[in-house]
């Protein structure tokens, strides 16, 4: 039995897990999406702030494929999958078959359709590359404005401000972290940051990015 897990955050190493608890002998792939191994993208704020160091992001990772005999493909991408024929094709003219396929995660980021998000200076967390992108070009920059609509784009906000940043958070909700916040402690949160010299413009959406 072949299985082929594709995936590079934390879900798809658990797959593999279950997986080879209950069939030892059965092979097992992973295509990760990004290029590298597996890693939890919620530590990704933390490369900005500089408490982790890229390395540590592939420990977990490193440590469970030398052990449970997991093969790992990050040198290509998948241009397409057959699900009748149950085979994915890759770049450089290579496929790999397949008994069973675990799609742990997308294997391309959705941006959002706005107007320059592709523009020089625009940065996302959901992919350790772009980070590693913002980190390069936070030198050259005073001023960053973070939209947040999870604790890790609030954890990004604080990194940055922890750099001496000029920090601008932003939502298109009435108030930060609106679906895990009340009204009530989303104005303590807006209070707490502005102590720290976080703004925050609530109730406003992109539009574009000139």
């Amino acid at each position: 039995m072949k299985f082929v897990l594709i995936g590079q955050s934390p879900a798809v190493l658990a797959a593999a897990r279950v997986i080879r608890s209950s069939a030892a002998e059965g092979e097992i792939v992973i295509i990760s999406c990004d290029g590298k191994l597996p890693y939890d993208r919620g530590l990704l704020p933390r490369l900005i702030s500089r408490r982790v160091k890229e390395k540590e992001l592939f420990a977990e990772a490193e440590e469970f494929v030398r052990s449970s005999g997991v093969s790992l493909v990050v040198d290509r991408e998948i241009s397409r999958i057959n699900f009748n024929r149950r085979r994915i094709f890759l770049s450089e003219k290579q496929n790999l078959d397949y008994d069973v396929l675990v799609m742990a995660d997308a294997p391309q980021v959705r941006l959002p359709g706005l107007k320059g998000i592709r523009r020089s200076g625009v940065f996302h967390l959901a992919r350790l590359e772009s980070v590693k992108g913002l980190v390069r070009y936070l030198p050259f920059v005073e001023t960053v404005v973070v939209e947040v609509r999870s604790l890790q784009g609030l954890e990004a906000a604080l990194a940055l401000r922890e750099q001496g940043k000029d920090v601008l958070v932003t939502s298109d909700q009435d108030r930060l972290l609106a679906g895990e916040l009340d009204e009530a402690s989303g104005k303590v949160l807006a209070f707490l940051l502005e102590k720290i010299g976080i703004r925050s413009i609530l109730n406003n959406a992109f539009e574009d990015l000139l």
